[in-house]
């Protein structure tokens, strides 16, 4: 699961607020999601469950001790961060909703 890159994240933040920032957002955003693009016909579930796994590849993908070798706490807050927002265009609609995402502010 994901909870490493999470717990890195919150030890990493004692100086900085990228932790709380980060549960404040995926907490809104799983209820938001839920509510929005989990019920699409004809496409996957891009809720809760979709957010999670891209962020089990993640923790996959970084390993053991990445930070500050690889990454800096920062990064990895702004990894995660766009992890959440990458399908936010599908609140707006479904249909080109990765084109939306890319452009929205």
């Amino acid at each position: 699961m994901y909870e490493r890159i999470e717990r890195i994240l919150e030890k990493a933040s004692v100086t900085t607020p990228f932790y709380t920032k980060y549960a404040l957002l995926k907490n809104h955003l799983f209820g938001v999601y839920e509510h929005w693009a989990a019920g699409f016909r004809y496409g996957n579930n891009h809720g809760r469950s979709h957010i999670e796994r891209v962020l089990e590849k993640l923790d996959q993908l970084l390993g053991e001790d990445f930070l500050p070798n690889v990454i800096s706490p920062y990064e990895l807050f702004l990894i995660m961060m766009a992890i959440l927002y990458h399908d936010e265009g599908i609140l707006r609609d479904r249909k080109d909703h990765a084109d939306t995402s890319t452009l929205s502010r």
